[in-house]
């Protein structure tokens, strides 16, 4: 496991990624912050065999992670990080869910933009009605991010909260987009005076 670890830091990229591969194998739980790291390589394929290895992880690498992607000054990494949590799938929606609310709360447009793409990704219904609720705290940022999950998490109980959102602050693409994702019919008459 030691070596395994050690390689991640090797000279040679196919090392590298033959080591964050294995650790994905192994399923180790000391693997977590060395793969983390391992999402800054320059080379992509270690980079994709990280977030593979971290998605094998599975739950036990969801914190970490959610507190790399909360740090603000994480841009070079949020991707990385944010593939990974899609990876790990459905484990990840109720820390980001939680995620989502302090974001709510401290009016933080970029990390909740952060949040709604991974939660809109991952397509977990469990992640609707707080990204409604969503709708009516936030800044128009944060409403649009907010559409745009609900769009393609797909879920019906989406449709009435974002025509009322278009009704109150007028259309916008990511509503148009959001309402055809759906596919509810109760939706056309809006769609119609959106054109008009």
């Amino acid at each position: 496991m030691e070596t395994l670890i050690k390689n991640l830091k090797d000279v040679y990229w196919k090392t590298r990624a033959n080591a964050a591969k294995e650790l994905g194998e192994v399923g180790d739980l000391t693997a977590v912050f060395p793969l983390i790291d391992a999402l800054l390589d320059e080379e992509g394929v270690v980079k994709n065999n990280a977030i593979e290895a971290l998605g094998k992880i599975g739950q036990s690498a969801v914190v970490p992670l959610i507190n790399v992607l909360s740090n603000q000054d994480s841009y070079q990494i949020s991707d990385e990080v944010s593939k990974a949590l899609v990876k790990i799938g459905t484990q990840t929606v109720k820390p980001l869910v939680r995620l989502l609310e302090t974001c709510l709360e401290d009016v933080n447009d970029i990390i909740f933009t952060r949040v709604a793409n991974i939660l809109g990704e991952i397509g977990d219904p469990k992640a609707v009605l707080p990204l409604i609720n969503s709708l009516n705290k936030g800044n128009t940022s944060i409403r649009l991010d907010a559409i745009r999950a609900l769009g393609k998490i797909g879920d019906k109980r989406a449709v009435k909260p974002i025509i009322n959102d278009v009704k109150k602050y007028g259309s916008s693409l990511e509503a148009i987009i959001a309402l055809g994702e759906l596919g509810d019919s109760t939706a056309l008459p809006t769609l119609l005076n959106i054109h008009h």
